[in-house]
């Protein structure tokens, strides 16, 4: 199931080599923490919609 969100990006942490846990405040979910896979990678167009204090749209994949 996935949905999409617009929010802005609170704070950022390293995680694992190329992934980062950012924290996202929403309108409909309140204040959410992510998973953004990949965004440390050279090249990654993902970089700039994740790095503090953006405000992007997100579209977030949930497991069970």
């Amino acid at each position: 199931m996935h949905y999409t969100t617009e929010g802005l990006v609170l704070r950022e942490t390293d995680y694992k080599d190329h992934d980062k846990l950012i924290t996202v405040l929403t309108k409909d979910r309140g204040k959410v923490t992510f998973r953004a896979r990949g965004v440390k990678q050279k090249g990654s167009r993902l970089k700039s919609g994740c790095q503090l204090l953006a405000f992007s749209e997100f579209t977030v994949f949930e497991n069970k």
